[in-house]
């Protein structure tokens, strides 16, 4: 029996909890929603549901996620010493 993380989330059909392993990232066992879990967890469990037809276990509706990868540039100034002296 290998490693793994959790990700929880609500089913949006019947407000159930779903639950996924992943066995990307760091699988320590950690427990994760879907506004906490490391990117790598969840497009794990993306590329699985892909394959595997991701559902929940209460009403059996069909789930897909949809993982959304956004770049926030950040411009870091650095102020260096003037040779000048005041």
């Amino acid at each position: 029996m290998g490693c793994f993380d959790s990700l929880y989330f609500q089913c949006p059909k019947c407000n159930g909890i779903v639950k996924e392993q992943s066995k990307a990232g760091p699988c320590n066992l950690k427990e994760y929603s879907l506004s906490n879990a490391p990117l790598s967890v969840i497009a794990d469990i993306q590329e699985e549901g892909e394959r595997d037809n991701l559902s929940c276990p209460h009403c059996k509706h069909s789930l897909e996620l949809d993982v959304q990868r956004m770049v926030i540039p950040r411009l870091k100034l650095s102020i260096g010493e003037d040779e000048d002296e005041y």
